[in-house]
């Protein structure tokens, strides 16, 4: 989980996974026009990404491209859903702080 840390890297994997849900892989160029960071900074971070099992690069001739892994997908929606649930306007809280009155 350290590897979501660093506010560089979500921002990678909010581009990946944004791509993603198009059914679209993320190009190292995208990210160097979205994030507008060097070509080397967002290397190093995208390395870490995936050694951590989150993303996965493909090369084809100079350019990488960039999809996350299950594991990062899973890693997403359990936040989501722990952030859904724990929202003072969420169900669940309502229904807990009403049985705690």
């Amino acid at each position: 989980m350290s590897a979501l840390g660093d506010p560089t890297r979500m921002s990678i994997v909010e581009g990946v996974l944004g791509q993603e849900a198009i059914g679209q892989e993320v190009a190292c160029w995208e990210l160097d026009e979205t994030l507008d960071l060097a070509k080397s900074t967002i290397s190093y971070h995208t390395k870490i990404l995936q050694a951590a099992g989150l993303i996965q690069t493909r090369r084809e001739g100079k350019f990488y491209y960039y999809r996350p892994t299950a594991a990062l997908k899973k890693i997403m929606l359990t936040l989501e859903t722990i952030i859904d649930t724990t929202s003072p306007d969420s169900e669940v809280t309502k229904s807990h702080m009403a049985q705690r009155r």
